[in-house]
């Protein structure tokens, strides 16, 4: 579920608390002025907050002309509240966090996809994918205080810088235990400690990034940012945001609790990360195409798992791994054969 948080198993991870585990989606569309082929896109997936004036924000995508702009914050222009100062967005779960039957939700994992639906001689540019930066990195990002960073500067910050990739890209969350607890939408009439962003009112406020209950430099986000998109790939550039989470219902939803999970010490997000960084250093960012062949190779395992326990005696375990060498040699992508290989290691996350 970590590693493809798509279409992997949904399932309670670390100590959970008793929720029902469901994914949600939401998608945007990038690149809708032709002008404007440079931008990035942050989120802060622990969180569920809206993108209106005076609210909280969590999730804000900025585009320019100008690889060097930032985004305004000033209080006539507040961040995330206009072109200006980039755009504010609902995050997938806000609804259903502020919903009367949700009482509140943690994060377990979460995704951006970015997809391409143009055509492939419009496909160009470079694109960057941020697997860790906190509020305050990015807040602060040009050296003072409330000064989001640029998209330059967002472009350096990522380890990796490719040629924009007409099959997509995925970049997922690291989730940690020490974040990754119940919050509500942040809404006002709910309550104002799980916002990630105060976002400011035009002519009155800035917008600002309050305590809540951590600091900045621990609210953890992913990010994906752009330059050069052709012109002629003017929207057709999409965005999916996708998130899986453990939520808890009200007592007036009519629904009935569900019991507590204990932690195992094989069951927390610091043993599944280990061995993911230990297996695929490189999980967090991959091609559109490898989650989905991740969990196609542990459907096969899984189905060859049923047959090696129906069999008896030696023939058990050269008949797995006579299946397993098969499976792989069908796969004709080298994705897909990574995938074949990793997906035994990988079958509880």
């Amino acid at each position: 579920m970590i590693v493809d948080p798509c279409n992997g198993p949904v399932v309670p991870y670390a100590a959970s608390q008793g929720g029902y585990v469901t994914r949600f989606k939401r998608t945007i569309k990038l690149h809708q002025v032709a002008a404007n082929n440079n931008g990035y896109l942050v989120w802060f997936p622990d969180y569920h907050n809206m993108h209106l004036e005076g609210e909280g924000g969590n999730c804000l995508y900025f585009e320019s002309a100008n690889s060097a702009d930032s985004p305004y914050n000033l209080s006539s222009h507040p961040l995330g509240t206009g072109t200006t100062g980039g755009q504010f967005t609902a995050d997938p779960v806000y609804s259903w966090a502020d919903s009367a039957t949700c009482q509140d939700a943690r994060t377990l994992a979460a995704c951006i996809r970015l997809r391409y639906s143009g055509k492939l001689a419009d496909a160009e540019g470079t694109i960057a994918a941020i697997r860790e930066i906190s509020a305050t990195q990015f807040f602060n990002g040009s050296g003072a205080f409330n000064s989001p960073c640029s998209i330059d500067q967002l472009m350096t910050f990522a380890p990796e810088v490719e040629r924009f990739n007409p099959e997509g890209i995925e970049i997922r969350y690291r989730p940690h235990d020490d974040t990754s607890v119940p919050r509500t939408s942040g809404k006002s009439s709910n309550t104002t400690t799980d916002r990630c962003f105060q976002l400011g009112v035009t002519g009155t406020v800035a917008t600002s990034m309050p305590s809540g209950d951590v600091a900045g430099g621990e609210k953890r986000g992913i990010a994906i940012a752009w330059t050069g998109l052709n012109t002629g790939a003017t929207s057709d550039v999409w965005v999916d945001f996708v998130k899986v989470v453990e939520w808890r219902p009200n007592t007036s939803s009519g629904m009935v609790e569900t019991a507590p999970v204990t932690a195992v010490d094989s069951n927390t997000f610091g043993r599944a990360l280990e061995r993911l960084d230990h297996f695929i250093p490189s999980w967090q960012t991959a091609t559109s195409a490898f989650p989905s062949a991740l969990t196609q190779a542990r459907d096969l395992i899984m189905a060859g798992n049923t047959a090696h326990n129906q069999r008896a005696g030696k023939k058990r375990d050269s008949f797995l791994m006579s299946a397993y060498r098969g499976t792989a040699a069908a796969f004709n992508s080298p994705v897909a054969r990574t995938a074949m290989e990793v997906a035994p290691l990988l079958l509880g996350l």
